[in-house]
This record gives structure tokens, C-alpha cells and sequence, in this order.
């Protein structure tokens, strides 16, 4: 992974999950102010969620974190994720352009603040969503450049893009990413369920570099 420009106004997109929080690691010392979004969007595990991206911000000393609540998704949508009553897995996870709405939004603040990089946990391997994918995120771009007024160029990038996410727990604990305060799960707020998809590849990743997952007592 190639070192990133210095940026002196950066947004990132902070999830409280393991993949943005490593991005937050590797960004802290490329950019001078931090501007964090994080969204609910009725996600049933939103408060834990929200517990570890606030921890987050708090432990990198971010400028702001922004809750955006854009509960209307669930209802628009109908999404599993949103749903208390469904089992997420990889069939049903996908919710129906959800990166394009928190990339609009996180162009909206970058243009406010100046910024000239939104950066997201997106990472490499198979792609369940076409929208985290570097197609979606290029296309983005071009969306960008046409409808801001902004004499910066904004771009989208995803720092992970290389790594499955073997790679990304290893870079990680290279960077001292606190995993302690990452969550992951997709359907309880507890203990992880274990059989989601983000459980399952979470456990994995850990589990092939040898390592503890700090997050599990």
C-alpha cells in the first residue's frame, strides 16, 4: 500500500468497523483535519455501532464526527439490515444504493469544508455490493467533478482496495488499529452471530494471520 498525499482537509466515512477503522489508522498522519460521517440508516445494529465509531473518533482525535440520520432508507428499501425480525447473510445484506447516498452526502461536506478526499473502508477480494467496488467509486468521481462547484478536485478513495481482509487485520495491528472498539456483526449487538458474512470474514481474516480478535472476550 503506497503512501497517501498529505491533505490538509480530509472526510472519511467511519462505520465503527474493522475496515474503516484501519483506513482511519493509515490516514491520521496523511491529513491534518478529519471530518468523520457516520450514518443511521436504521441498521439494526446502529447503537453499537455508533458506541464504536465515537470511540474511534475520540481515540484519532478527529476534527468532528457527524451523525447523519438517514432513516428512510429502511423504509424505502425494506432491507434486511434494517430488518430486526430478518437474518442477515451474503444474499440479503445488500442495501439498494447505500454508498451512493453516503458518498453524496460526504461530497456535500467536502465541499464545505474544503476537503479534497473522501475516504472509505472499501477493500479488495469478491465483491458482494457493486457500489464498493473501484468501478462504482470512479464513476462517483466523474459525478462529482460534473455537479460540485468546488475548484478542488474531490476525490474517492479507498486505501484498502488492494488488501482481502487477511491483508486489512495485518495491516491493522501494524498500524496499532484499536480492534477492541471495531464491531462488525450485522445482526446482534451482543455477541456476534457468527454467521452473518462480515462475521464470518472477520473471524477468517484473524484466524489466518494467527492472531486474537481483540473484540471477542
Amino acid at each position: 500500500m503506497k503512501k497517501l498525499t498529505y491533505h490538509e482537509n480530509a472526510v472519511i466515512l467511519l462505520s465503527g468497523g474493522l475496515d474503516s477503522a484501519v483506513v482511519l489508522s493509515k490516514i491520521r498522519q496523511d491529513c491534518k483535519n478529519i471530518f468523520g460521517l457516520f450514518f443511521n440508516y436504521g441498521q439494526k445494529t446502529n447503537e453499537k455501532e455508533l458506541n464504536c465509531a465515537t470511540a474511534l473518533a475520540e481515540h484519532y482525535r478527529l476534527e468532528v464526527l457527524k451523525v447523519i440520520d438517514i432513516k428512510f432508507l429502511a423504509e424505502l428499501t425494506k432491507a434486511a439490515l434494517c430488518d430486526r425480525n430478518a437474518d442477515v447473510n451474503a444474499g440479503n445484506e445488500y442495501v439498494p444504493f447505500r454508498n451512493g447516498l453516503f458518498l453524496s452526502i460526504a461530497t456535500a461536506l467536502a465541499e464545505s469544508v474544503e476537503a479534497d478526499v473522501i475516504y472509505i473502508g472499501s477493500t479488495g477480494g469478491d465483491q458482494i455490493c457493486k457500489d464498493n467496488s473501484s468501478a462504482f467509486r470512479s464513476a462517483f468521481e466523474g459525478a462529482i467533478r460534473e455537479g460540485t462547484n468546488t475548484e478542488k478536485t474531490i476525490q474517492v478513495v479507498a486505501p484498502l482496495a488492494n488488501l482481502d481482509k487477511s491483508g486489512v487485520v495485518r495491516k491493522g495491528f501494524q498500524l496499532g488499529t484499536p480492534f477492541e472498539i471495531t464491531w462488525s456483526c450485522h445482526n446482534a449487538e451482543g455477541s456476534p452471530c457468527g454467521t452473518c458474512s462480515n462475521c464470518q470474514s472477520r473471524q477468517k481474516a484473524f484466524n489466518e494471520i494467527h492472531e486474537k480478535d481483540p473484540a471477542i472476550q
